[in-house]
């Protein structure tokens, strides 16, 4: 079975594992600094990470 779960913590192996996917998946000028990534994540509700 797959859940989604909003990620709003940016520290922790939840959110790790979707950097990880992210910066090995997508080449760095199709993604956002990851320092403002993580801000977003946590600071803007209506920023989603999934």
């Amino acid at each position: 079975m797959l859940t989604i779960e909003r990620l709003r913590e940016t520290e922790g192996k939840d959110y790790s594992y979707i950097e990880e996917l992210l910066v090995t998946t997508f080449p760095v000028d199709e993604y956002r600094d990851l320092e403002t990534q993580r801000k977003n994540t946590a600071e803007k509700p209506s920023f989603t990470t999934i």
